[in-house]
């Protein structure tokens, strides 16, 4: 990830932070002089290391997850066939695939559980909500509301889920 701050700021540095898309919006606010909204995950990177142990990736229609340390670098596919493991202080270029390696099966089973976690517990719900979609009604079902209100209610749901 490549950034130019505002007046050259941090010119010419390489930061070994572990960053993430989720990390641009809270940086661009940060250099605009605007206040990160409380439920925004992510970090202002200008403010370096942000303590994370991994990076996360996730490509729903491709069907992998990614996880990446300062070190390796797992991607999980669907198929199994086309995950990969990748240890990057001596494979920078990511050739020797490492998925079938005896040896590489316990830091395997910390990734895997690392974006189980991350999907489970740390990143938030995409919330879909089709407001043109038929409606049912009867006795047992709620009348229908605003789709803002719904929306609200879900935030609230999940947000009091999560905490």
């Amino acid at each position: 990830l490549v950034i130019k701050y505002p007046g050259n700021a941090a010119g010419c540095t390489r930061s070994e932070t572990l960053s993430s898309l989720i990390d641009v919006a809270p940086t661009i606010l940060s250099q605009a002089d605007v206040a990160t909204p409380a439920d925004m995950v992510g970090f202002d990177l200008i403010d370096g290391d942000n303590g994370r142990d991994f990076a996360f990736l996730e490509n729903i229609p491709a069907g992998f997850y990614m996880a990446r340390s300062r070190t390796h670098k797992l991607i999980w596919d669907r198929d199994p066939s086309r995950s990969q493991f990748f240890n990057l202080n001596d494979d920078s270029y990511e050739l020797n695939n490492l998925i079938a390696e005896p040896s590489a099966q316990p830091q395997i089973a910390e990734f895997r559980e690392a974006i189980s976690r991350w999907l489970l517990f740390e990143s938030p719900p995409v919330l879909r909500l089709d407001t043109g979609a038929p409606q049912i009604s009867g006795p047992n079902v709620p009348a229908t509301v605003e789709s803002d209100a719904v929306r609200e209610y879900l935030d609230r749901a999940v947000q009091s889920h999560l905490s």
